[in-house]
């Protein structure tokens, strides 16, 4: 059975990858992506098959690596930044339902925590309200603070601005 792991490269170093990301990359049989962001993928990791397209072909993207997956291989779709943000992981788990009870064994999005709980939330939200209720209830406070610290650390750079 195969694997698809949705990979954000981060901002495009291998300092800035998470482990779980680049640990992702190394297991892979098949590396799918937008060719600019291919280029982005440690050097270090060889002997992978590639498959890349152009800009736009997103959809195309996502089919041909849940294609490689259905066959059984262990595929990395390659995304810059984060998969969630630049919409990869919601496009895949959409379309993996044309897949469902096939040889896919695992999906798996390579986030950051606050990245993890809004895909969650996402996931509950396409597939039960009930679920989705209940996880947002649950990572609210999470979210809440996150927003509070973003919003000071946009106070302090506006002082540091100002002090210039």
């Amino acid at each position: 059975m195969g694997n698809l792991n949705v990979v954000g490269l981060g901002p495009g170093n291998k300092d800035n990858m998470t482990f779980r990301a680049y640990d992702a990359l190394i297991r892979s049989d098949y590396l799918v992506g937008y060719t600019n962001y291919i280029k982005l993928i440690p050097k270090e990791i060889t002997g992978k098959e590639i498959i890349s397209t152009g800009m736009g072909d997103e959809v195309l993207r996502c089919e041909q690596a849940l294609e490689k997956a259905n066959e059984g291989y262990e595929v990395s779709l390659v995304c810059s930044g984060d998969s969630v943000i630049y919409g990869m992981a919601s496009l895949c788990y959409e379309l993996i339902n044309k897949y469902k009870n096939e040889q896919i064994e695992k999906y798996q999005q390579y986030l950051t925590d606050t990245d993890y709980i809004i895909t969650k939330l996402n996931e509950a939200r396409l597939e039960d309200d009930a679920e989705f209720e209940a996880m947002k209830a649950q990572y609210s406070e999470q979210l809440i603070k996150r927003k509070e610290a973003r919003s000071k650390i946009n106070e302090l750079q506006q002082e540091i601005t100002s002090l210039k």
